[in-house]
């Protein structure tokens, strides 16, 4: 190597940036530099959460740090899950709709599972169905006329067990359980429970 290829390659190594980004440089080229510069990758996912720390010691000596998100199949993979059920709460009792409750999620930073970036509506829906909760219903199906004592609509119920409707439902139809066919527009049922429920 001659004393001006050397010169050439100490006045390179203190423009790295310029030399990764020069028209002649190719991937290829780019690869070599990231093995000489690089000592490392080091990859450390959280758990099964969407959360990746990634550590890179360099030559000569420097280390940097970065915090990646990786794409999870569940809400309750998610680091957020707990703040986000919260908040979610909060915004129904709040009376929002599901689409402005959407809105507010992607406002706040919050994101799905799968790849997908923001929350719409439907979202909502799945999210509160899956955990045995619905939006707030028409007037004429809130009121709990027509109940005796220790009745209640078969989704009060589930509310309050903190279960999802349709596997209250399932019991209903198996005859696992009290209930009546209420005579009230379309007919409900009502689910007897007591106190202990």
């Amino acid at each position: 190597m001659t004393p001006r290829h050397r010169d050439a390659i100490r006045r390179l190594s203190h423009d790295v940036p310029g030399l990764w980004h020069a028209p002649p440089t190719t991937a290829k080229d780019r690869q070599e530099i990231v093995r000489l510069l690089l000592e490392r990758v080091t990859v450390d996912g959280q758990g099964e959460s969407e959360q990746v720390a990634v550590t890179r010691p360099w030559a000569g000596g420097c280390k940097s740090a970065h915090r990646l998100i990786r794409p999870v199949g569940r809400y309750a993979q998610l680091s957020t899950y707990p703040v986000l059920l919260s908040r979610l709460d909060t915004l129904r009792e709040a009376g929002l709709s599901f689409a402005q409750i959407a809105v507010a999620r992607n406002r706040d930073g919050f994101a799905p599972p799968k790849r997908t970036q923001r929350f719409t509506g439907g979202m909502v829906v799945r999210l509160l169905s899956h955990r045995g909760l619905q939006g707030s219903r028409p007037r004429s199906m809130g009121e709990s006329s027509g109940l005796q004592v220790h009745e209640y609509w078969l989704t009060d119920l589930a509310r309050r067990l903190t279960m999802p409707c349709a596997t209250l439902d399932k019991w209903q139809r198996l005859g696992w359980g009290h209930s009546r066919k209420v005579e009230v527009s379309g007919g409900r049922w009502a689910i007897w429970a007591d106190d202990d429920a």
